[in-house]
């Protein structure tokens, strides 16, 4: 068993939502990687991650959908920093298409009629290309081992 990320010590790119159990990039991270401000776009910083947040919520989501195998993928992200920046790469396609295009209302009636646009398409599928979530994982391990690094 490989460990779990440091992930105070990437904290300037993103934190690592305990509920969710993904990591969600920072506004930091997005302002450097897109050149777009979200602060510029929202009244606070709390609404801005609200919606990062709710977008990333999403974009997991759609990844995982009619899939049996994302506890593994979770376990496996946790512990790999390189994989956890392929998701910020990622999420960040849900968070151009949604809130820097403007396009947040489209983004959820699209996958609510099950269609999708081609663009979070292929972030999906490069996501997850070449990658199978095929690692033994002891059952008292699952969701297990980075409550610790809580803040």
């Amino acid at each position: 068993m490989s460990n779990i990320v440091n992930f105070t010590e990437y904290s300037n790119d993103f934190y690592w939502d305990f509920k969710l159990h993904f990591p969600i990039p920072t506004l930091n991270y997005i302002l450097n990687r897109t050149g777009e401000d979200l602060l510029a776009k929202f009244e606070t910083e709390t609404e801005a991650n609200g919606v990062v947040l709710k977008v990333s919520r999403t974009a997991k989501n759609y990844l995982f959908n009619s899939r049996t195998d994302m506890l593994k993928w979770e376990y496996a992200i946790a512990r790999d920093i390189d994989m956890i920046y392929e998701v910020l790469e990622y999420l960040l396609s849900f968070i151009d298409f949604s809130i820097i295009m403007g396009r947040y209302d489209d983004l959820f009636m699209s996958i609510e009629k099950g269609k999708i646009f081609n663009s979070l398409q292929m972030a999906k599928e490069n996501m997850k290309a070449n990658r199978t979530a095929t690692f033994y994982i002891p059952n008292d391990e699952i969701r297990v081992g980075y409550w610790c690094l809580r803040v």
